[in-house]
């Protein structure tokens, strides 16, 4: 089970500790009235110092009216990516046989 810890000096800012030892950074917000979670970055890969430019960043989003989850979400193309992926895998197993037949 994940564990949350806010951020004292940044309301909207928090790190998630995984069973597995990994911290990502976190953006707290509200839209719709309801409670978000936004990944903003692994926390071995960005600093305290970047994750609170990042999740500002997002705050004035969600001050402008926008939903940076909801956007997100309609992001993903999932179909174009397993096209874009299946189309690899074939790349990939052409070149193995090739190399096989050599």
């Amino acid at each position: 089970m994940p564990t949350l810890y806010g951020i004292p000096s940044s309301a909207a800012l928090a790190v998630r500790v995984l069973p597995s030892g990994r911290k990502t950074w976190l953006c707290i917000y509200r839209a719709n009235g309801r409670p978000r979670w936004l990944q903003i970055a692994a926390a071995d890969a960005v600093g305290l110092a970047d994750a609170r430019r990042l999740a500002a960043g997002v705050m004035l989003r969600v001050a402008q009216g926008q939903n940076p989850t909801a956007e997100r979400r309609a992001g993903h193309e999932t179909f174009p990516f397993f096209i874009k992926l299946q189309s690899a895998a074939l790349n990939f197993f052409q070149f193995v046989t090739e190399q096989s037949s050599r």
